[in-house]
């Protein structure tokens, strides 16, 4: 008897010490979410300093905000501003000049190549004028308006804006390679082939000749979006890239960035005051990276990460997957 009451305490003792080690678990993960959560928050607003991570103040830039939906669309407002960046998910393309192109393709988007990207976010719309102003503090666009996109702005021009704009929001924006930029104008993973971004009628996504009658830009989000959302990746104004210009290789090729030198920056798209050839998805055109015009602006790059709390979930379902594979 005295052994049977020996085990029976054994086990209440190690039931006992089962359950409060599930209560310490549970308060711990729901630390961590909360801490995670405020880290998260804190990096959106930029209050987060990566030198001394220790110092969690989401007071000192009570301006800047960002979140991420489930649409894959991450909203960040800036100074009183909003502006979205859409999730691209990475996959191959072929780019260059693809047969819907036709004779109005030129030498230099010769020859097609594959291209294999990782998932990374694109501006939903080209930056407009009041981005910039909330940023830079002035407005160097012949034709004015909160709506309509920034332009007389030059590559030069752009890296100071997207300077500022990762000091004021803790992330790293960037223009987009050549490459992202027309993988996202074909529409990514969800392309059906159009010549132009989003349709192969250009009256009903672009702005451009025939559609402003040479009377300048338009307001951003007037015409129709693309396979991914995005507006006027035909027309408006033309955006800047990343890459220096260079010619094509037949070669595979991933994640891009153009030649290492060169004397001129890539920039894509078509304008307001441009033909319709120029405004398909193929073509190419380069300048100085300190020239600026009223027809030329840009349109903002991201790499993705997801957040802590997703890469958990990522690895929690691989787990899963793992033991039912076992």
């Amino acid at each position: 008897d005295k052994k049977k009451l020996s085990i029976g305490i054994a086990v209440v003792i190690a039931v006992c010490a089962v359950i409060l080690w599930a209560v310490n678990y549970e308060g711990t993960e729901q630390a961590v979410d909360t801490q995670e959560s405020k880290v998260e928050g804190q990096a959106s607003s930029g209050a987060l300093d990566n030198s001394s991570i220790g110092a969690l103040d989401d007071s000192s830039m009570p301006h800047v905000n960002g979140a991420l939906d489930d649409s894959s669309i991450m909203t960040i407002t800036v100074n009183g501003v909003s502006f979205n960046m859409v999730r691209v998910e990475g996959g191959t393309f072929t780019m260059g000049a693809t047969s819907e192109q036709g004779s109005e393709a030129e030498s230099d988007e010769k020859p097609t190549h594959q291209v294999t990207l990782s998932t990374y976010s694109i501006g939903e719309t080209e930056v407009t004028q009041a981005l910039w102003q909330a940023v830079m503090g002035s407005n160097p666009s012949n034709f004015k308006g909160d709506n309509l996109p920034v332009e007389r702005v030059s590559w030069e021009d752009c890296q100071t804006f997207i300077q500022k704009l990762n000091q004021l929001t803790g992330r790293r924006f960037r223009l987009p390679t050549e490459a992202e930029w027309e993988y996202a104008a074909r529409g990514g993973r969800k392309s059906r082939g159009y010549k132009y971004s989003g349709n192969n009628n250009l009256d009903d996504v672009a702005w451009y000749t025939k559609t402003t009658n040479d009377k300048g830009t338009r307001d951003v989000k007037t015409k129709q979006a693309n396979e991914l959302g995005l507006y006027d990746m035909s027309g408006n104004v033309w955006e800047w890239c990343q890459d220096w210009y260079g010619s094509y290789s037949s070669s595979s090729q991933t994640n891009p960035t153009g030649p290492a030198s060169g004397s001129y920056r890539v920039f894509r798209g078509g304008s307001w005051g441009r033909y319709a050839w120029l405004c398909r998805v193929s073509s190419r055109n380069d300048c100085s990276p300190g020239f600026t015009f009223n027809y030329l602006g840009l349109r903002l790059a991201l790499k993705f990460s997801p957040s802590k709390k997703e890469e958990r979930k990522h690895s929690t379902k691989k787990a899963d997957l793992s033991k039912k594979a076992g």
